[in-house]
């Protein structure tokens, strides 16, 4: 994540509705022609159910909510984004963006332990905007939620985001996986979790 050089890359993508999103994972050599290059890949259809803070992935001039979902849980397995943005004014403050790197690998080697837990990757966007973006996929929502408030690591990094700002935006995204198909990690990390939703 530090260096912008790595083997792992993500695409994201918002769709209106759900039959759109679950044929581009059925489809998806069709959107993504590039997968014949690819050593292995996965692809997930996700509703979002929770989404808090801001971001900037629509509007870099205007960061803020990026989804308007439904508030109903589908249950099933769960996928959390979480991300952390900076604005890059002529005076930013290169040492406050390692502080905040650092602390989230803090963050996510803690992370490891936890119950419920399927797997977790970190990446950043390429083009040098400062906008990252943290993925975990866990068992279900109590196991993600049981996680996220326990005393620990992570609070003491939510609370001093909130005391000293520690980057200029954050946000939250609760999703359930709908459609999944491929290997991360070697596994379908939503068959591992149990069931789709």
């Amino acid at each position: 994540m530090r260096t912008g050089i790595s083997p792992v890359w993500a695409a994201l993508a918002l769709y209106p509705e759900r039959e759109a999103a679950e044929a581009a994972i059925t489809n998806n050599t069709e959107f993504l022609p590039c997968l014949d290059v690819v050593a292995k890949s996965w692809h997930a259809a996700l509703q979002p159910f929770a989404h808090r803070g801001e971001a900037n992935y629509l509007d870099s001039n205007k960061p803020g909510l990026f989804l308007d979902p439904p508030e109903t849980d589908p249950g099933g397995s769960l996928v959390a984004a979480t991300t952390a943005g900076f604005d890059l004014r002529p005076n930013f403050d290169l040492e406050r963006i390692k502080d905040f790197s650092l602390n989230l690998d803090k963050v996510l080697d803690w992370m490891a332990s936890a119950d419920g837990l399927i797997t977790k990757h970190s990446l950043v966007s390429p083009d040098g905007s400062s906008e990252g973006f943290t993925v975990t996929i866990w068992r279900d929502d109590r196991a993600v939620l049981d996680f996220a408030y326990r005393p620990g690591v992570l609070r003491i990094q939510l609370e001093r985001n909130k005391a000293e700002q520690t980057a200029n935006r954050t946000s939250f995204t609760r999703c359930c996986a709908t459609v999944a198909k491929g290997q991360w990690e070697g596994i379908n990390p939503v068959e591992a979790a149990g069931k789709i939703a």
